[in-house]
């Protein structure tokens, strides 16, 4: 097992994961009452860090076609320099779906996301299909857009507290 790991204040699980053999993003979060908190991460191929104030927040028990709001603000530093965007963010949870990655076949929970903002590339809209069972419970199992495709991990690395 990995050392906990702390980041911005934080204590958090540290998750790496991993598409295509390329390190996509290194994420720190955890959970409190039973919202899901993500404070932010690195990008290792693009060499940048992004902060998020507050958190990026997602409660856990949103009933079927429920929508939840919120507007944080999104920190990328890159190269010593820092550039905040205001977002809104809306998560809407559409279920549970099974869905097979390199792990095995999972049951999963979809959400779909919808943001915008002040300083933000216009609206951007994506599905996370998020583990619900076994050890990888509340990371991402696959995520689809229409700017990226369908990406699912190749490898997740956990850091748990």
């Amino acid at each position: 097992m990995l050392a906990p790991a702390t980041f911005n204040g934080h204590a958090n699980a540290d998750h790496t994961q991993t598409s295509n053999g390329t390190v996509v993003t290194d994420l720190y979060s955890n959970v409190i009452s039973g919202v899901a908190h993500t404070w932010g991460g690195f990008s290792q191929g693009l060499a940048y860090e992004f902060r998020y104030q507050p958190s990026m927040a997602m409660p856990l028990d949103l009933p079927l076609n429920q929508t939840y709001s919120q507007t944080y603000q999104s920190v990328t530093i890159q190269g010593g320099t820092s550039t905040t965007a205001s977002i809104t963010q809306t998560a809407t949870y559409r279920g549970r779906e099974s869905i097979t990655t390199a792990f095995g076949t999972f049951d999963t929970c979809r959400i779909d996301f919808t943001s915008t903002g002040v300083g933000s590339p216009g609206i951007v809209s994506w599905s996370n299909w998020y583990f619900s069972d076994a050890k990888y419970a509340g990371l991402v199992a696959q995520q689809s857009s229409v700017q990226d495709g369908t990406q699912q991990p190749s490898k997740i690395e956990v850091s748990w507290n």
